[in-house]
């Protein structure tokens, strides 16, 4: 069965902790959304008030419950990657990175010599079969990394009790 994030708060307590409302018209949505970090473009949280509440986080839609688990069961830092860059440039930085398996649905840590390498490999493939084997991986996973800040915001909620993961048993 499939699971989603339940939004369990007071949607009137949303807009006085930072998030903001839109409505989308298509068909009458109420939605809030917060960055986690106040930044326009930075990734973002969404809840929506319709099917009774839930939460998305960034473009992760229905997978969305795996983080906030891993969160809940303080299991995310086992995801946790530091990145060292030439400091000239910019300073080292870690986020929390993550192969979706989309077929099975899964989260996987991001291992190189497994996820990334094959994505890389095909450059030794004749160029008709480039791209079906560059299609086979892009069918199957999705590489995605969160900001840490964005763990925090999640946190924040869980721990103000505002959101739970559930069976989605939702009329849809």
């Amino acid at each position: 069965m499939n699971k989603y994030v339940k939004f369990t708060g007071k949607f009137t307590d949303l807009i006085p902790n930072g998030w903001k409302f839109q409505k989308l018209f298509a068909r009458n949505y109420r939605q809030y959304h917060k960055t986690c970090d106040g930044q326009k473009y930075s990734q973002d949280c969404r809840i929506w008030q319709h099917l009774g509440g839930y939460l998305e986080i960034c473009d992760l839609f229905s997978n969305s419950w795996q983080i906030v688990e891993l969160i809940a069961n303080n299991e995310i830092d086992n995801y946790k990657v530091s990145h060292k860059v030439i400091p000239r440039f910019c300073e080292a930085f870690d986020s929390y990175s993550f192969m979706i398996d989309k077929i099975n649905n899964k989260f996987e840590k991001r291992d190189f010599i497994r996820h990334v390498k094959p994505k890389y490999d095909i450059t030794n493939l004749p160029e008709e079969e480039q791209k079906a084997a560059y299609d086979n991986y892009s069918n199957q996973w999705k590489e995605f990394n969160l900001d840490p800040k964005m763990i925090v915001l999640i946190k924040d909620l869980l721990d103000r009790g505002w959101i739970r993961v559930e069976n989605d048993n939702r009329k849809k």
